[in-house]
């Protein structure tokens, strides 16, 4: 549905990128920035999307690594070791760059329309020079994905003018909270007449 609504949104796209945000991969809340969900998508039906994607995954890291910079290579993208299940992500890539950046070596990876930054570390990619250091402009893109709830967008204000929060399963989905068990009642897993009651008893608690 976001990809579809970044299709559509062409005046936007004469202004620059649509920020796609994906709330169950932000970094710096317990994420680590190594979802494929978003990336499988792009790839499965990205509408002809120029879009850049961020992702965490070291094994493929080391793999581009290993093939040199101006290498074909075929490639299995998993992302983050030990995150929920979430597709593997098969593709033929050139690798465009290779170079140490502040999230350890990083990896940029054509492959048709898409520019696809493989990252060592967990990559926070709140400032737009991210992509640049990586002679990407992206204001030129279409879609770009983001790794953070917000923040990015001080840095982001004249390269992308509109932002799409995507739903995706993660250690930062808003959905995990419906399954937090706090010991008293607690919205919006019930929905409790007053908050007082609950909040004496929490706070007396050892």
């Amino acid at each position: 549905e976001a990809l579809a609504e970044v299709a559509r949104a062409r005046l936007a796209r004469r202004f620059g990128a649509v920020s796609l945000v994906d709330v169950g991969d932000v970094v710096g809340t317990g994420s680590s920035g190594g979802s494929t969900h978003i990336l499988s998508a792009l790839l499965e039906d990205g509408h002809g999307l120029r879009a850049l994607v961020p992702l965490h995954d070291p094994a493929a890291v080391e793999t581009a690594w290993a093939a040199g910079q101006g290498s074909r290579v075929s490639l299995e993208l998993r992302g983050t070791p030990g995150l929920p299940p979430q597709p593997v992500v098969r593709l033929r890539a050139r690798v465009a760059l290779i170079r140490e950046t502040a999230f350890g070596r990083t990896a940029l990876l054509e492959a048709g329309h898409l520019r696809i930054a493989l990252a060592e570390r967990p990559p926070l990619t709140l400032h737009p020079k991210m992509w640049r250091e990586l002679g990407v402009e992206p204001r030129r893109a279409d879609a770009i994905v983001q790794k953070s709830f917000f923040h990015y967008r001080m840095f982001y204000a004249l390269v992308s003018p509109r932002h799409l929060p995507v739903a995706t399963p993660g250690p930062s989905s808003l959905e995990n909270l419906r399954g937090l068990r706090l010991g008293v009642p607690s919205f919006p897993i019930e929905d409790p007449p007053d908050w007082r009651d609950g909040d004496l008893l929490l706070r007396n608690l050892d």
